[in-house]
């Protein structure tokens, strides 16, 4: 049986404090397991959750272990080992999906990873105790994103921020066959807009850690402002989470958008998340 895994992506932001949620279910040879990595700004943390449930609906899935629930309503966590303790709740409120799949065709394509969007944005209601140490996002802002198959892209890049009066994400990564994979979404002003190889996109990725995305005239660019305060994580590697990642989920950073030519906005981040497993100069 090939080793497979399906995970979800929860960030919860205010201010410019921020925690990401990551439970993923894998399956394989001897079974399922539930594992859940924490990204806080202390560190990455990490434990097995109890035998539970990944359950597929209309828009974002649900896995739930034990008494702790991962969902669109919320995150409900009564969860403690020798390592790691979280206990709390946050519901959400006013989910912003996607008008159609970021991955748009290229969902159709045998790849090794699928990647979801399932809230650009929405709204937060409660607080989190981690390790005795409390977090209160009531008035902040959420993101919930997926990913499912065998392994992660060797090669990858991702950001997402929240703005005022918006939202917005971009990746790019290596794909199989040397194809350069493109994908970002913005929501700003009550407009949904979309970047994608798929629409004739394309990246550079900068030597300073910056992303370009262009497609025709229109422009999304990411520039770090600080060094990451990068924090581990595990990655799926052939089904295996045996591949170790970093991922900041409060870095300073500068997003300029242009749509056609015209500037949408500009602004800096004091709390964006970024992931690059990208060799500088490559």
């Amino acid at each position: 049986m090939a080793e497979l895994f399906k995970g979800l992506y929860f960030r919860l932001v205010k201010g410019d404090t921020a925690l990401a949620l990551i439970p993923s279910v894998h399956s394989g040879k001897d079974g399922d397991s539930i594992i859940l990595q924490a990204v806080t700004p202390f560190g990455s943390l990490q434990a097995r959750l109890p035998q539970g449930g990944f359950y597929e609906g209309v828009g974002c899935p649900v896995l739930v272990s034990g008494r702790n629930y991962f969902g669109p309503r919320g995150i409900v966590m009564d969860f403690e080992s020798d390592m790691l303790s979280i206990k709390g709740r946050v519901d959400f409120g006013g989910l912003q999906p996607l008008s159609y799949d970021i991955m748009g065709p290229l969902k159709y394509l045998p790849l090794p990873c699928r990647h979801s969007v399932y809230s650009m944005d929405m709204g937060l209601s409660g607080s989190l105790a981690i390790n005795g140490r409390e977090f209160d996002f009531t008035g902040g802002r959420g993101y919930i994103e997926g990913d499912r198959g065998s392994s992660f892209p060797k090669k990858y890049i991702w950001s997402q921020s929240h703005f005022e009066g918006g939202s917005l994400m971009m990746a790019a990564a290596s794909l199989p066959a040397g194809i350069r994979g493109v994908t970002a979404a913005v929501m700003a002003g009550g407009k949904e807009y979309r970047l994608a190889s798929y629409l004739g996109a394309s990246a550079a990725v900068l030597p300073d850690g910056g992303l370009l995305i262009k497609q025709g005239d229109s422009i999304l660019s990411l520039k770090p402002q600080s060094d990451p305060a990068y924090a581990a994580l595990s990655a799926p590697r052939k089904g295996v989470m045996d591949r170790s990642v970093r991922e900041s989920v409060a870095l300073k950073a500068d997003y300029e958008f242009i749509w056609k030519g015209k500037r949408v906005f500009v602004f800096q981040s004091p709390c964006a998340a970024y992931e690059n497993e990208y060799p500088l100069f490559d």
